[in-house]
Order: C-alpha cells, then structure tokens, then sequence
C-alpha cells in the first residue's frame, strides 16, 4: 500500500514557489531535485535562474542540460559569461543558445579578447556578428539591464 500523499503537495503553485525559493544554498536544490520528483521542477527553476559562463566546454554543458527537460530554459532570467584567459573554444554557440532564452531579464557578455589581448583564430570576425545580430534583432526586448564588454587592442 502507497503511503498517503504529504500535505505539502497539496499546497498551491505559488506557496511551494516561495518556500523552494527560500532555501538558502544551491547544496539544497540540487539535493531536492535529485530526492524529490514533484519538487524537481520547482528546485530547477532556482537553479537555473542564474547561469554563469566562466569558458567554452561550460557553454557545451550548458546546452545539453538545457535540452533535457525542455523548459530549464525557460528559467533563465539572468545570464553572464565572462572568459577567463583560456578555454573559449565553443562560445561560438552562445549566441544561438541565449536565443533561446525567452525570460532573460539580465546580460553580461565579455569578448574573450578582453582579459587576453590577442585573437584567437576560433574568435572570427562572424563569430562576433553572431552575438551583434541577437541585438540587431530584436531578441532581448525582454531584459532590463545589459552589459557588453568589448574587445581591447
């Protein structure tokens, strides 16, 4: 025989919302959405809020988490990537993968070139048209606030 359900699932949308929200560490969402099937979602939408972007293989991960299930992209509302001095191959994928996020409210992109100096030749010039078409675009109506840190020569 099933044990009854907890009464905590009985609670509305927007409580269980709050009092994931509330907890204090990423240590626990992560333990929630592994221990708990019904507060996964709940837990994910906390984690995935903010995404930070430190070199190339994390944009790679990033996207094949995002994938499954579908709506962890829905999540994010803030995205920042800034490179350290190495390890950007595969950025190139960042513009398509920011696209599609929907519910970005806040952007910080750094080119590579910032902390490093010097053009690397996975860094092109079409590579950089990519991130400047998402804002000829129109993609970001969303955000309310944006920084871009350029390339220095």
């Amino acid at each position: 025989m099933a044990p009854p359900p907890s009464p905590l699932f009985s609670l509305p949308t927007e409580l269980l919302t709050l009092i994931v929200s509330s907890l204090p560490h990423r240590s626990d969402l992560i333990a929630l959405a592994q221990t708990c099937q019904k507060l996964q979602p709940f837990a994910e939408a906390q984690l995935f809020k903010k995404i930070f972007i430190r070199d190339g293989p994390s944009v790679t991960r990033l996207a094949q988490i995002l994938e499954q299930p579908p709506s962890r992209v829905l999540a994010v509302e803030h995205l920042e990537a800034t490179p350290g001095t190495y390890g950007w191959r595969g950025i190139e994928r960042m513009p398509e993968l920011a696209g599609r996020m929907v519910r970005l409210r806040g952007l910080k992109v750094e080119s590579p070139l910032v902390n490093t100096g010097r053009r690397h030749v996975w860094w092109t010039e079409g590579c950089m048209g990519e991130y400047m078409k998402l804002f000829e675009q129109g993609t970001w109506g969303c955000l309310t606030s944006c920084k871009l840190a350029g390339q220095r020569f």
